[in-house]
């Protein structure tokens, strides 16, 4: 075999191990893969985990995950060697591991999310009227949630005067589900206070209720019932004074539930 031959036969031996070198081992692929499989699946995770969520203060770090992510997808780990490989996981290796810290974030503020949803659904807002027949004309009427003793705002709105034998329309009570003791506390005029046990508010539909406030006359003490509720116009007062009247619908004029003979 003259030289010729020779150095043409070493330079393709040469350039066949060349080849091979460059190439990865099957099991050296199949990590590189595996990894990079769990990375696009961790992205997912994140992305679908924020979708879950009302609070937006991590989409610019997801974005820039994501693009890193892009990256990776681009190499080619067929045209690697098991070296280059090797020095190139721990790039996939550390994103996943930010994408388990964002997403553990994410977790909690998910679990925040859901506990206030959960107890905002506990509360119900029911319509309701209030009718005025205890013989002194409200300045204040409030709800107070016994069982979690808290005291709503005023329900009449702020100088808003609920006349005797006038009707006011639009209230909302913020009924707690888990609660099971209320009391509606009113003030009149003359700053004497009321404090009304109600009864049947446990339990209460959405569709709304009249609210009914008059005097026992067998103990004197001021009473709260709750009734359907009727949207039609109300009774009127019986004994409908000039003064009573143009009082109540300037108040009423001056908030936005109407206040009604």
């Amino acid at each position: 075999m003259n030289k010729k031959k020779i150095r043409t036969l070493l330079v393709m031996i040469l350039t066949g191990l060349m080849l091979v070198a460059c190439k990865p081992s099957d099991e050296k692929l199949a990590e590189a893969n595996n990894a990079r499989n769990t990375l696009v699946e961790y992205r997912g995770r994140a992305e679908q985990k924020y979708l879950d969520l009302t609070e937006e203060s991590n989409r610019g770090k997801l974005d820039e995950l994501s693009a890193q992510v892009e990256e990776t997808l681009t190499v080619d780990f067929t045209k690697m060697s098991d070296k280059k490989i090797d020095e190139y996981l721990p790039t996939i290796r550390t994103l996943i591991t930010e994408y388990e810290a964002i997403v553990g974030v994410m977790d909690k503020t998910y679990d925040s999310e859901e506990a206030e949803r959960t107890e905002a659904a506990k509360h119900l807002e029911v319509e309701c009227y209030v009718l005025n027949k205890m013989g002194v004309n409200i300045t204040s009427l409030k709800l107070h949630d016994v069982t979690t003793d808290t005291l709503s705002d005023n329900l009449l709105g702020d100088g808003v005067v609920l006349t005797d034998g006038y009707t006011l329309m639009g209230v909302m009570l913020q009924v707690h589900a888990d609660s099971s003791a209320w009391e509606l506390v009113a003030s009149d005029e003359n700053g004497k206070e009321y404090a009304m046990p109600l009864e049947g508010l446990a339990g209460i539909g959405a569709d709304g209720t009249s609210l009914t406030l008059k005097m026992n006359t067998e103990t004197g003490e001021a009473e709260a019932q709750l009734g359907s509720y009727v949207k039609e116009e109300e009774t009127k007062n019986s004994d409908e004074g000039a003064e009573g009247s143009s009082a109540s619908e300037d108040a009423a004029d001056s908030a936005s539930s109407g206040v009604s003979g």
